[in-house]
C-alpha cells in the first residue's frame, strides 16, 4: 500500500478511491444473485439465472472463489485466473459484481 501511495503522488490521471475494495466475497454474490431477473432464455448451455438461484446454498461461496482475487498489488497476469469456462449467467454475476465495486471509478459522464 505504501508503495501504491507513493507512485500515485505521481499519477496525473483521474481521480479515484484512495483504497478500492476488490475482494468479491460470498455475500456480494449472493446479493447479485438474488437481484437477477427471472424467466429469461436460457444461455447456451441451457442455464438460467434460476439455477443459480435455487441451486444449493453454497453455489454463492463456489463462484465468489471463481472470480480471481488479487495476492498482492502488482499487476494480475494469467495464473492469478482459474482456469474455468464462465457460462453467461455466471458473466451477468461477475459483471454485476464488477459494477457494483467499480460503478464509482467507471462513470462515462453520459447522462
Amino acid at each position: 500500500m505504501d508503495e501504491y501511495r507513493r507512485l500515485r503522488k505521481n499519477y496525473f490521471g483521474l481521480a479515484l478511491p484512495d483504497i478500492i475494495d476488490v475482494d468479491f466475497d460470498t455475500k456480494l454474490v449472493s446479493n447479485i444473485i438474488l437481484a437477477l431477473q427471472r424467466g429469461k432464455a436460457p444461455d447456451i448451455d441451457g442455464l438460467t439465472s434460476e439455477h443459480i438461484l435455487f441451486g444449493h446454498p453454497i453455489l454463492p461461496v463456489i463462484i465468489s472463489k471463481l472470480i480471481p482475487k488479487p495476492k498482492d498489488t502488482k499487476a494480475m497476469t494469467y495464473d492469478d485466473f482459474r482456469g474455468i469456462a464462465i457460462t453467461p449467467i455466471l458473466c451477468k454475476v461477475f459483471e454485476y459484481c464488477l459494477l457494483e465495486k467499480f460503478q464509482s471509478v467507471l462513470a462515462s459522464g453520459v447522462n
